[in-house]
């Protein structure tokens, strides 16, 4: 898995090499996993943040209608192998994530921007833009739902 992440990687950082547009895809579930990071004062590890937040833009891809519920459950099926425990949202004011996520390099004004998939490995690319605007009360909403549905898992 590692090695083909890497080589897709390199290969989408070749096309794009000064982060134009495609290089974006790559910045998927990074806006709220930058957030969860500022949240936390940065206590939280990068990847396990990106993890979340790869998460909670699953969940607005879905609720957006966007991304089906067979892979968003294989998402959270696989976040859940890798011991990524959304207990932790709980933990977190969900406002000040949603507040954190203006200060994204995605975002301009007061527009936030998210990488959203329309099936596992194929993002939303409206416009021939890889981000997606996503209004807070979505974001809020999504973190909600996460917390909601599986927080209580065990």
């Amino acid at each position: 898995i590692i090695e083909k992440s890497v080589k897709l990687k390199a290969n989408i950082v070749e096309l794009d090499e000064k982060e134009q547009n495609l290089r974006m895809i790559l910045n998927f579930g990074h806006t709220i996993g930058h957030a969860i990071e500022r949240v936390t004062q940065y206590k939280i590890m990068h990847g396990y943040a990106v993890a979340l937040g790869i998460i909670v833009e699953s969940h607005i891809s879905l609720a957006t209608g966007k991304l089906n519920k067979l892979d968003y459950d294989r998402i959270i099926n696989l976040m859940q192998q890798l011991d990524i425990d959304v207990r932790l949202l709980n933990k977190l004011d969900l406002n000040s994530i949603v507040l954190a996520t203006s200060s994204d390099k995605k975002n301009n004004d007061t527009d936030i921007y998210c990488v959203l998939l329309n099936s596992i490995g194929i993002v939303e690319f409206a416009n021939d833009v890889v981000v997606t605007k996503v209004i807070p009360a979505v974001m809020l909403s999504a973190l909600q739902e996460v917390c909601n549905l599986h927080c209580n898992q065990v």
